[in-house]
């Protein structure tokens, strides 16, 4: 047995052995190092192993049976052992061993100083897609009219675990689409595409509240932290700081993961009583449901507490809405910049007041004869989403001043953001919808606006892209058919409007006469609300810059409008030009000299 040792010795068997191992080993993580580079076909490596493996007996069988000699290679029995060179060729193996364990060394620095900051960064990878969605709360008290309490509790929490770097939290729109539903919480999560999900219930008896809250993980419907919480009502704020503590805290010691502590929620107001005003009014508010009352609620919140921030900021938000829903009785536009301002000043800090004052400035201030105020109506809005990156209403509003303008590629991206923060929002869909179709984007546009019509939000904005989209398309009788479902449009001669769009310059003037009877008929101001049904007709001159959705100045139908001294009436009227010279102009107009400008 000594000398069958000591001939795998002189053989050199066991080095070739050794160095056979170290080299496959330096080509495997070669094979690694161009996977990653060059993307090698799917099993490469797994062939490489497999070849190894298989060299690896047939090599030590050749070390043993042959040698290398200054003659060539020969057998090892015929070999003159007194002339035997295998301690020469030992040598040159032992450098081959040594250069492939330097290789060998080399590859693990690599990967232990080149590759390891990368794998450091996975727990933060990790913790930026830590997801959860808040659903509203259940209202156990035996007053169902406190629901808007409930619901409430649950946005305020919401609106805390919003601000938490490192978790990303689903809109309260498409959360509180499952309101009052008995579904699986594992199906929610997958369709919020969320990791987690926290549900809970209140119940209200005069100032004591209970508050029960339950952090769910979405994929294994495991229950990760629940409490329950007796307290006073004047505790609330406080109760809220707890909760969002401890699902950050759950969400640590459970996946093992870096959260950046939660945002402190802060005493609001020390008027319970006028933070309970504002609960109710601002759920009118979101809902749009009562505007006038919601108002009035906000208004008694602030007059109890006149340094109640956040009741100033969603009042100013009412104000700014009411005339685009009919209500002209007061002069909401002044009432709503006095509410943003007081909110402001009483904490810069805010988002809604900066975006309610940018959007005054585009469209309210219109709606009171003055031109808008581009510039100011973009820093207004660019302070309200630098100040909250997750406002959704903010990219709206900015995406619109953009469509207005003609920026479409500027206005999709804005629609972007905010259907990125709230894929729910009805009304960036619709919007984003109406800018694909203006842009030229015709068979998306009505796909998006199919898909929100799908999920709920009301047939809108005939008169604005859509009809026109869809009689492009080919589909006159939907188009017809969206005129009717339209509220306030059931009897609209939508025929005549046909006609004329499908043959620009004709003789219209019967059809004409029949949509100024209707509008006369059904009180409706057309150069006010309706200027793109004039356009369809011909009506360049009665066109005014009324503060409309005017997007439709953009349409692809426009266009020998926009060669017409009707457009750079309206134009300028909207101030167009101002910023356009500043700014720069959209892609399909341009600067002709110092001061004037042509658009396609």
């Amino acid at each position: 047995m000594n000398n069958f040792f000591s001939e795998l010795k002189r053989r050199n068997v066991v080095r070739v052995a050794i160095a056979y191992a170290v080299v496959s080993w330096v080509a495997l993580q070669l094979v690694d190092v161009l996977d990653e580079i060059l993307t090698l076909p799917e099993g490469f490596g797994k062939a490489v192993l497999i070849i190894l493996l298989i060299g690896a007996p047939i090599v030590l069988v050749f070390s043993w049976a042959y040698e290398v000699t200054p003659e060539g290679v020969m057998k090892t029995a015929d070999v003159d052992q007194s002339k035997s060179v295998t301690h020469g060729t030992g040598q040159k193996i032992n450098k081959l061993i040594i250069g492939g364990l330097v290789l060998a060394v080399g590859f693990l620095l690599y990967d232990k100083f080149m590759l390891s900051p990368d794998q450091q960064v996975i727990p933060e990878a990790q913790a930026a897609q830590t997801s959860i969605a808040v659903l509203p709360f259940v209202n156990l008290s035996s007053d169902k009219e406190q629901e808007y309490f409930s619901d409430g509790i649950s946005e305020e929490i919401l609106n805390v675990l919003v601000r938490v770097e490192g978790l990303s939290v689903a809109s309260r729109t498409s959360a509180f689409v499952y309101k009052g539903q008995d579904r699986n919480i594992s199906d929610i999560a997958t369709e919020l595409n969320v990791d987690h999900v926290l549900e809970g219930s209140v119940r209200r008896s005069g100032d004591t509240i209970r508050i029960t809250a339950q952090l769910i993980d979405g994929k294994t419907d495991r229950h990760l932290w629940s409490e329950t919480y007796d307290r006073e009502f004047s505790d609330i704020f406080k109760i809220q700081d707890e909760i969002s503590s401890a699902i950050v805290q759950a969400l640590k010691e459970t996946l093992g993961i870096e959260i950046a502590a939660p945002v402190s929620v802060g005493q609001a107001t020390e008027n319970m009583s006028a933070y309970e005003l504002y609960l109710k009014g601002r759920e009118l508010f979101i809902y749009r449901s009562d505007l006038p009352l919601s108002a009035s609620l906000l208004e008694q919140a602030v007059a109890l507490d006149d340094k109640f921030a956040a009741a100033w900021e969603n009042l100013a938000g009412v104000y700014a809405v009411m005339p685009s829903w009919g209500f002209r009785d007061r002069p909401y536009h002044d009432l709503s910049n006095q509410a943003a301002d007081k909110a402001i000043t009483l904490d810069p800090n805010l988002s809604l007041a900066y975006a309610v004052k940018g959007n005054n400035l585009a469209i309210n201030d219109m709606q009171d004869g003055a031109p808008p105020d581009w510039k100011a109506s973009f820093s207004g809005l660019n302070q309200a989403i630098e100040n909250n990156p997750k406002n959704a209403t903010a990219y709206l509003w900015r995406a619109l001043n953009f469509l207005f303008l003609g920026f479409y590629d500027e206005a999709l991206a804005d629609f972007d953001a905010c259907l990125k923060i709230d894929p729910a929002y009805g009304n960036c869909k619709r919007h984003k919808g109406s800018a694909l179709v203006v842009s030229g984007q015709i068979g998306a546009g009505l796909d998006l606006y199919t898909e929100g019509v799908e999920e709920g939000f009301p047939v809108f904005g005939g008169a604005g892209a859509f009809s026109p989209a869809m009689v492009k398309e080919g589909n006159e009788l939907a188009a017809l058919l969206f005129w009717r479902a339209s509220e306030g449009f059931e009897n609209f001669p939508a025929n005549e409007w046909v006609k004329a769009f499908k043959t620009p310059g004709g003789d219209h003037r019967e059809g004409w006469a029949k949509v100024e009877k209707w509008a006369a008929e059904n009180d409706v101001n057309l150069a006010r609300d309706f200027p793109g049904v004039m356009l369809i007709f011909g009506q360049y001159g009665q066109i005014s810059a009324v503060p409309d959705y005017s997007y439709w100045i953009w349409w692809q139908e426009a266009r020998e409008f926009r060669q017409t001294e009707h457009f750079k009436r309206v134009a300028e009227e909207r101030n167009y030009p101002e910023y356009w010279f500043e700014f720069g102009f959209p892609s399909h107009c341009r600067a002709v000299g110092d001061d004037d400008y042509e658009c396609e």
